[in-house]
């Protein structure tokens, strides 16, 4: 477990690094903005990614949850079968979310774009490399959400008293609401005022594929939702 705890810590590194690849200044005051060391925005990232591969290393055994993969792969034990066990679904679920993209796109770009506040326009035309979507979205993300929210949320309903199918199924959707509730801060700084529908479209529309990532995690290893993550992104971007 050590080792496959430490393979996550890296994979982790490697995913919010992929973070400067991303205009990040572009998030604060132009004054502010350039001042700062490119280095020091990914701190928080990082440790949030490094807490949650930690976290989830207590809880996942627990649950029965984990990375077939790679636990294979640092085992030197075959692991096509688990590749070819994880790649159908990941593919499957990576054309859903992409689905739930380009209607989330349709309902939302529109109204997220028409920003008069120049700091708010600045913020509508901040784009994200599709490699940063890949590699913190795939990895970063999923570390966070699923190997760390979903299986502590998970673990506590367990012990509440759940069965362990019903524990993963409330431990998914905290984290699929925690994430999609994440994303209202960043809509109120492009619209203070954004109307309710708009609102539960952001929400909705991360819960979502939060819900599938979770599911896929549960049922084929954390891999599966990371590929399913990333793919999703790709398949998107191919779309749009």
């Amino acid at each position: 477990m050590k080792q496959l705890c430490i393979s996550l810590a890296l994979m982790g590194v490697l995913a919010v690094s992929s973070l400067l690849l991303a205009p990040l200044e572009m998030l604060l005051p132009p004054d502010l903005g350039a001042s700062i060391p490119r280095a020091s925005f990914i701190i928080q990232p990082l440790v949030l990614v490094l807490a949650s591969v930690a976290l989830g290393c207590w809880a996942t055994p627990k649950l029965g949850l984990g990375a077939p993969i790679i636990k294979g792969m640092l085992e030197r034990a075959e692991v096509a079968s688990s590749i070819r066990n994880a790649l159908v679904p990941a593919i499957i679920g990576g054309m859903a979310v992409a689905g739930v993209l380009v209607v989330y796109e349709l309902l939302t770009s529109t109204t997220l774009s028409n920003a008069t506040d120049p700091m708010a326009a600045t913020l509508a035309n901040f784009q994200v490399p599709l490699a940063t979507k890949l590699f913190y979205g795939g990895i970063g993300e999923e570390l966070l959400a699923r190997w760390g929210l979903m299986s502590v949320f998970a673990l506590i309903a367990l012990k509440l008293g759940l069965l362990r199918s019903q524990s993963l199924w409330v431990g998914n959707g905290i984290a699929a609401l925690l994430f999609g509730l994440g994303h209202i801060p960043f809509l109120y700084m492009l619209n203070p005022s954004p109307p309710m529908w708009l609102v539960g479209t952001v929400i909705v529309g991360n819960i979502v594929p939060g819900l599938i990532f979770g599911w896929l995690f549960a049922r084929k290893g954390i891999e599966c939702a990371m590929i399913a993550h990333a793919l999703g992104h790709l398949f998107f971007s191919l779309l749009t």
